[in-house]
């Protein structure tokens, strides 16, 4: 992102004030993205890792067509975030932006735009007390 600021009109400073500018010299760079199958939550999450990591997991979203998902744990040391798919119906993950704090990352274009990542059915569950008699049905949870 390229942002021009003028010294006049929009960026005005009151004279004999100072004015608070904040530069940030490293932008984060995502690197790449993967899936990972939870076994404790049950849940499919996606693992983003890059460079220069900002902010924390409450100011970091990711996006699956248009619909956000749960941001689990964010470690800017190592420079990884993991988000919890929660809020999403299907097989592949498509269509998906990840924001930080201070806007998209850089190579989010090359590494996340355009990228589907599958998810493979898991069994979550098998209630044998439900189903027909002599178990010739089980309901399952996938």
């Amino acid at each position: 992102m390229l942002v021009f600021l003028k010294t006049s009109e929009e960026a005005l400073c009151v004279p004999n004030d100072t004015c608070a500018w904040t530069y940030t010299s490293a932008i984060p760079t995502v690197r790449n993205i993967s899936t990972h199958w939870n076994t404790t939550s049950k849940k499919w999450q996606v693992i983003v890792n890059g460079t220069d990591w900002t902010g924390s997991a409450d100011t970091s979203t990711l996006y699956v067509n248009g619909h956000a998902q749960k941001t689990v744990l964010q470690d800017n040391a190592q420079n990884y975030t993991i988000f919890e798919v929660t809020n999403f119906r299907g097989k592949t993950l498509s269509n998906m932006k990840v924001y930080f704090d201070i806007g998209t990352p850089k190579d989010h274009d090359t590494v996340i735009d355009g990228v589907s990542l599958d998810l493979l059915p898991r069994l979550t569950d098998l209630a044998i007390q439900e189903g027909s008699a002599n178990s010739t049905l089980l309901w399952a949870t996938v």
